[in-house]
Order: structure tokens, then sequence, then C-alpha cells
């Protein structure tokens, strides 16, 4: 009985000990389990709170590029405007330091000239003032004659251009309205270039000189060309008959000075 009692105590004390041990190994797993998950969480933790450091800072660096960035063009903008500003300003003064010299020079010269004029004609300073106001009389009377001659010029063609159109009575009209424009027109020099009209239709034959009625098409309302009359010559046709009469326009287009071939019709 002792020995069954001693081998039964020894069972129950190897199963007690190996209890013991599984816990023991229990325990020490889920506690290295548990020191796993705490630290891989731990690590989780410290590297998204390091990202999102890093974010922060590479966030703040390009703010802070960035308003340098600007910071620096406006700089750049600021100087050159300022630089700008300074050789328009040193220029305008420049320009009229110069004006300034060229009209203090052009004063002496006109002086010193003056004073030799007098020296030389034994003229007194009331005299000289008369001879002036002599020679800007006679400028004046030579510009209005040019003028008064162009005018006349222009009533000459609208009453030869007016007893035409008494002559016939088809066309009659026509002439007289043309008259009428080219009467109000100064100089009489007209856009008349083929390429420029449409649905041209001849009106009258006179000494060799074809006149036409027509409209213009899109390219001469482009350049303006609408603004002109719609009766009138051919440029084409009168640039082989009277060339000294056509030149080409600014807008490279022919036009007819309607005043030199006024003789003709």
């Amino acid at each position: 009985q002792a020995e069954i009692i001693n081998k039964q105590a020894m069972v129950q004390a190897l199963l007690e000990d190996q209890g013991a041990i599984n816990a023991q190994r229990i325990f020490t797993s889920e506690q290295k389990n548990e020191f796993a998950t705490f630290y891989d969480n731990l690590n989780t933790q410290i590297q998204l709170q390091n990202a999102t450091e890093i974010n922060a800072l590479k966030r703040f660096n390009a703010g802070e590029i960035n308003d340098a960035a600007e910071f620096n063009s406006q700089m750049d903008a600021a100087e050159r405007q300022f630089y700008a500003n300074m050789q328009f300003n040193i220029d305008s003064a420049n320009a009229k330091w110069r004006q300034s010299v060229l009209t203090t020079n052009t004063a002496m010269i006109f002086e010193a000239m003056s004073t030799d004029v007098k020296n030389r004609l034994d003229l007194t300073q009331e005299a000289q003032n008369r001879l002036w106001d002599s020679i800007d009389n006679l400028l004046d009377y030579a510009f209005k004659g040019a003028v008064s001659d162009m005018q006349f010029e222009t009533q000459l063609l609208s009453a030869q251009l007016g007893a035409q159109a008494n002559a016939g009575s088809d066309s009659s009209a026509k002439w007289g309205a043309f008259g009428t424009i080219t009467a109000a027109a100064l100089p009489l020099i007209f856009t008349s270039d083929t390429r420029l009209k449409k649905n041209i239709v001849k009106i009258d034959t006179l000494k060799g000189i074809n006149f036409y009625q027509w409209e213009w098409n899109e390219e001469g309302i482009r350049i303006g060309a609408n603004k002109h009359p719609t009766f009138g010559v051919l440029a084409q046709e009168i640039q082989k008959t009277h060339p000294e009469a056509v030149k080409t326009g600014e807008h490279g287009y022919l036009m007819v000075n309607y005043g030199m071939i006024s003789n003709e019709v």
C-alpha cells in the first residue's frame, strides 16, 4: 500500500509538475505573443508618426520654397519695373534736354542770322518785323491759292459732269449723283480696283473712257472701299490709257485720281 501510495504520489507529482510546466509554457507563449503584438503596434505607430512628421515637414519645406520663389519673382518684377521707370524718366529727361538745347540753339542761330540781316541791310528791328509779316502773308496767300485751285478743279469737274448729264436722258441721274459726290470730295482719289467690285454694269463712254456702276464685294468692304462712290471708272482700264492717274494704295489695290482725267470727260 505504501508503495502504491508512493507511486500515486510520484505520478501525481509528475502530473502536477507537467501541468505547471504546461501552464508556464502557455503563460510564456501568451506573454511573448502579447509582447510581440505590443511592439508591433508600437513600431507601427512610430512609423505612422514618423511618416506624418516627414510629410508635414515636406509640405512645410515646399511651402517655404514656393513662398521664396514667389517673393524672388516679385522682387525681380519690381526691380525690372523700377529700372524701366528709371530708363523712361532718363530718356524723357534726355529728350527734354535735347529739345531745350535744340530750341535754344535754334533761337540763338535765328537771333544771329537776324542780327546779320539787320547789319548787312541796315534794317531796324521794326523794319525786319514788317518784312517777316510780309513774307508770312505771302506764304498764307500761296497756301490759300493752292486750296482754291483744287476747289476750282473740283467744281469744274462737277460742272462738266453735270453738263454731260444734261446731254443724255438715260444716265442723267447717275451723272448727277456722281457730280454731287465728286464735288464734295477732296482730293478726287478713289479706290477703283476691279478686284474689289461685283455686279459691274457699263453705263456710258465719254472720249474713250468707260464709266460703270457696281457694288463692292466683301474684300472691298473689308478695306473700307464702300466709303467711296459706286459709279465711275475701272482702275485697270484707266491704267492702260492714263497710267499717271492710277496709283497703288497702302492696302495694295489700285486707286484712280479722277481730277487727272477730268479734262478728258
